[in-house]
């Protein structure tokens, strides 16, 4: 099915990636693969990763606002010592569903219409 994280650095080979940038997919919690297909084009449009990382820089201590938890998220993509791999994006998945009840079960729903919720 698809490659793992050592398996995708040893046949692509860790020089291919730059120095500053991570590759990580998101696990899937029962159809979530389009809120982690949008999360992911948002963190490689690199002028809006910044902003949400300054944000995080500038607000520690915040509430957990559905920001903060996108902020953290970003934060831990971007800090991660290996180069790819995956991380569990838990706390902006119960954020997003809470704040939005539309979304709050495990039925199928559309990346665009995350995007728009969002």
């Amino acid at each position: 099915m698809g490659a793992n994280a050592s398996q995708l650095e040893k046949e692509i080979g860790t020089d291919q990636f730059p120095a500053n940038e991570h590759y990580f997919g998101l696990v899937n919690f029962g159809n979530t693969c389009y809120i982690n297909s949008v999360l992911q084009a948002l963190y490689f449009c690199k002028p809006f990763r910044e902003k949400i990382l300054e944000y995080k820089a500038k607000n520690k201590r915040t509430k957990e606002t559905l920001l903060a938890c996108l902020a953290d998220l970003f934060y831990n993509i971007a800090t991660q010592k290996k180069k790819v791999g995956t991380i569990a994006p838990k706390k902006f998945i119960a954020r997003f569903r809470k704040e939005n009840v539309k979304f709050d079960n495990y039925m199928q729903h559309d990346a665009h219409e995350f995007f728009v919720q969002l």
